[in-house]
């Protein structure tokens, strides 16, 4: 009997966090439909919840404005992008990265590319996603590819090249998540990596 009561109490937490997740849920789905048809500055809380179909009570009980759930949603990506990264470098080092392994990013980032794509053309001071994936990606290239040796080599300074990189790193993976796959952008990327990597390392 005690064993059945202890499981009816697990059960209802269970259902209050489900519940509690949906919620979220259709107040985030709010969020992203709303800035399609108006600027971030414009919506307000009675927008979100009447989108969300919400009370005004239940919208505060999760966040306090549209600023803490907008930098809930940023906060989430930006370390879904950090763990994608880590994950692919564990396995290959990120001076053998190719446009090839930067699809297979975008193929993990997927299953969420709806919110990633609106969110990364979305500009707020303080949560902007596109900042912080490309200052992902650059830590991650200033740590493992463009050494001070490089720069020696070809006499460009470090800086230059680890934004170089970055740019077409993070371009294949923007315009991948928008448009989806195309080889021809894989092969140019290739092209661009292949033509500066042959001069640093001459």
């Amino acid at each position: 009997m005690k064993v059945r009561q202890f499981n009816i109490k697990w059960v209802n937490k269970m259902d209050h966090t489900d519940k509690y997740q949906k919620t979220e849920r259709q107040i985030e789905d709010a969020l992203l439909k709303l800035v399609q048809e108006k600027t971030f500055n414009q919506i307000t809380v009675r927008d979100l919840t009447d989108t969300a179909k919400v009370g005004r009570s239940t919208f505060y009980e999760h966040y306090y404005d549209k600023y803490e759930l907008l930098d809930n949603m940023v906060d989430r990506y930006s370390n879904l992008f950090a763990k994608v990264l880590s994950d692919r470098f564990d396995k290959q080092k990120v001076e053998n990265l190719t446009a090839e392994s930067l699809e297979e990013i975008v193929d993990q980032l997927a299953q969420n590319r709806y919110a990633i794509v609106i969110l990364l053309h979305l500009d707020v001071e303080g949560s902007n996603l596109s900042y912080n994936f490309r200052s992902v990606l650059r830590a991650a290239v200033q740590e493992s590819l463009f050494t001070a040796e490089y720069a020696q080599n070809t006499g460009v300074p470090s800086e230059y090249l680890n934004e170089l990189y970055t740019n077409i790193a993070y371009t294949q993976i923007e315009w991948q998540l928008e448009q989806g796959k195309n080889q021809r952008i894989v092969d140019l990327s290739n092209k661009l990596i292949k033509m500066y990597r042959t001069d640093l390392d001459d």
